[in-house]
């Protein structure tokens, strides 16, 4: 049987309540049937259930709750975080008065909710939400989940940064956002220097060692703004929205300076020094994501032409 505790955290003058909603078993509906609000309150929840089990978008699944919940108990705004999943929802204007819970679905933290009004919250209506939060949390749950495999999907499974597949959905949707509002927007296009010897000379388990630690050191020096990408093989292609030719050239050999100072790169080497060729462009007037990416790609061969360990940009 389904169980639910909900532990107080703060609750001072009226003004703020913070607690936990915690349910251990697989029922909800047994989790609402155990509120202290009591049968009918229990099957109001029940009746909201169905509706939050139609989608597995957190977004939609939040503005839902919101939708029903506020015909319930009044609130102004929502806002639903999770960091550590990259969820958050905000729906409304937050109020003076709010009524916060942090959520926890059979040891699994599904992040917090909290409602917010110009007034203070009752005891009757924060039991009221704690009800309507516990038939939140199963279909939260799930969402999350969807969320977490849809995101995998988008990801290389050896290096973890995102897959070709989105870096050209991505430079498609930059490229109109910077002709749009006449931002910049830069491109670097990457790629080991003789990777093939690295894989003939030390094998395939080290070359995607050094592919994971270049990734690693990209990574490093990137904003959380850009988009890096494995285009494929040992070839790697960073987004740089609002980003001149300067400032990715600078980027450029930052990058090739970290290669330089890796640990992992020095124990893996064996004597042979690690360095990569890049190339970096700048979006043109009217230019396309495709040009763009392909003036990028005509520049590291340029970058390998000259030597390689180099950088190469346009004019």
């Amino acid at each position: 049987m389904a169980t639910t505790q909900v532990k107080q955290g703060r609750k001072g003058a009226g003004r703020d309540f913070v607690g936990d909603i915690r349910i251990m078993g697989s029922s909800p509906a047994a989790a609402a049937s155990l509120s202290p609000i009591g049968r009918g309150i229990a099957e109001m929840s029940l009746q909201l259930l169905p509706v939050l089990q139609t989608t597995l978008d957190i977004h939609q699944l939040i503005g839902l709750f919101h939708g029903h919940a506020k015909q319930v108990i009044h609130h102004d705004s929502v806002l639903y975080r999770h960091p550590k999943e990259g969820a958050g929802v905000s729906i409304g204007e937050p109020g003076r008065h709010s009524c916060t819970y942090r959520l926890v679905v059979e040891g699994a933290a599904l992040g917090e909710i909290a409602f917010s009004r110009s007034r203070s919250f009752s005891a009757p209506e924060i039991s009221l939400l704690e009800c309507l939060v516990c038939a939140l949390v199963y279909p939260l749950r799930n969402g999350l989940s969807y969320k977490a495999a849809m995101e995998e999907a988008r990801r290389d499974s050896l290096t973890g940064v995102y897959n070709r597949g989105v870096m050209e959905a991505a430079l498609e949707r930059e490229v109109g956002l910077a002709h749009r509002y006449r931002s910049p927007l830069s491109l670097i296009f990457m790629d080991i220097d003789y990777f093939k010897s690295i894989n003939d000379t030390y094998g395939h388990t080290v070359g995607d060692e050094a592919i994971r630690e270049f990734a690693r050191c990209v990574n490093e020096k990137i904003r959380a703004t850009d988009i890096l990408s494995r285009y494929g093989g040992d070839e790697f292609v960073a987004i740089l929205p609002n980003t001149t030719l300067e400032g990715a050239d600078l980027l450029a050999n930052r990058i090739r300076e970290g290669m330089m100072q890796s640990r992992g790169f020095a124990e893996m080497a064996r004597g042979m020094r690690i360095t990569a060729s890049i190339g970096i462009a700048s979006l043109e007037g009217g230019e396309t994501a495709q040009h763009l990416l392909d003036r990028a790609d005509r520049l590291l061969n340029l970058a390998k032409q000259a030597g390689r360990d180099c950088v190469r940009r346009a004019s």
